[in-house]
């Protein structure tokens, strides 16, 4: 189980941290607050798919 919940944890701050990186990557200009919102939101809507995957795997692997 740490195994499994380690890869699971793992896979979704691998996915957050993308977002986070991209968040002032340019440092001439600052990121407007429209885009950390929609990248925010975007992410939020990988996680749950990435749970709703893991939750289907595991189910089939149970």
């Amino acid at each position: 189980m740490l195994r499994v919940g380690s890869l699971c944890y793992g896979t979704l701050l691998f996915i957050a941290q993308l977002a986070y990186l991209r968040i002032d990557a340019d440092a001439d200009q600052p990121t407007p607050l429209r885009r950390v919102l929609w990248d925010a939101l975007a992410v939020s809507m990988l996680v749950l798919c990435a749970y709703e995957l893991y939750a289907y795997l595991l189910g089939r692997w149970a």
